[in-house]
């Protein structure tokens, strides 16, 4: 039998656990890429204030999230479909809903929702999408130049500098305050798993002293896959392969500690979206934010 020359049976033939997680998630069977239903509805769903269901009549059409200066997750339940009918109903009665002084914003809106928003006069804000890739053991290659350890209790505030420095240079303003109060919530959350700890790594280098480099994991929550929650290199040590090393030692850590897969949320705008894909990491659904100014919000 003919064969080709990049194919074995070794690594075509489906060869236990390993092999499932890889196929189950390259073949885009999960698109949120949660591990369970469970974790699906706690993620989404379990902090939601104002969950209602659209109806005609006594027949159940759809459900939506809707509040005060907010709406998302709009579903339509066939065969029902007239997403903008539903939608400009909805529209009326947020802006009534709502405080004029405030912008209303929606979220998530799903890619065939996008022109019923746009038609009904909210305004793109942004998109992004989670990517996701199995763990795995993969070669990491350092050299002399960096120090190379797991952030601790301390580092909060030079962590969350350097991220907005990384962010600075993309036109991208942060608090630092914000972003110290963040990493502080990460770090404490290094207690919940110490494979998480050690995923997440800090990049010195030794000449300067200077932190030039961060990966921080976190868990989205509890009983979850684990997610890449920033990931930043400074200016000037971008474009040295400092972000793709730092992710190939986060994977074989997981691995080691038992994780199955990794993700990531990246905006659809950012470049890094191919540093990612030269990983293995696999890109999920488009979710969008819309918006109303609050200038606008009433008309």
């Amino acid at each position: 039998m003919a064969t080709c020359g990049f194919l074995r049976k070794d690594n075509v033939a489906p060869v236990g656990r390993r092999s499932a997680i890889h196929a189950l998630l390259y073949q885009d069977v999960n698109l949120h890429f949660d591990p369970s239903w469970e974790a699906q509805l706690s993620s989404r769903f379990g902090s939601v204030k104002h969950p209602f269901w659209i109806k005609q009549g006594d027949r159940r059409t759809g459900g939506v999230q809707i509040g005060p200066n907010e709406i998302g997750d709009l579903f339509l339940i066939p065969p029902f479909s007239d997403t903008y009918k539903v939608l400009s109903l909805l529209k009326a009665i947020l802006v009534h809903w709502s405080d004029s002084q405030k912008e209303i914003r929606a979220y998530p809106v799903f890619p065939d929702q996008k022109e019923p928003y746009h038609m009904l006069g909210f305004s793109f804000h942004r998109s992004s999408r989670t990517m996701v890739r199995p763990t795995e053991a993969l070669p990491v290659t350092w050299d002399d130049a960096f120090d190379v350890s797991s952030p601790c209790r301390g580092q909060e505030q030079e962590i969350a500098q350097l991220l907005c420095e990384a962010q600075l240079a993309r036109g991208i303003t942060f608090s630092l305050e914000g972003q110290t109060r963040k990493m502080a919530t990460c770090i404490d959350g290094f207690s919940l798993s110490e494979a998480v700890r050690g995923a997440s790594s800090t990049v010195h280098d030794k000449h300067s002293g200077r932190l030039v480099g961060a990966c921080i994991i976190a868990l989205r929550y509890r009983y979850s896959w684990p997610m890449v929650f920033d990931i930043a290199v400074h200016p000037d040590f971008q474009r040295r392969g400092l972000a793709t090393r730092m992710l190939k030692r986060a994977l074989t850590a997981l691995k080691e500690g038992g994780y199955p897969a990794l993700t990531l949320d990246v905006s659809t705008s950012n470049s890094a979206q191919s540093v990612y894909a030269n990983l293995g990491f696999l890109p999920g659904v488009e979710v969008s934010t819309f918006r109303i100014p609050a200038a606008q919000s009433r008309k």
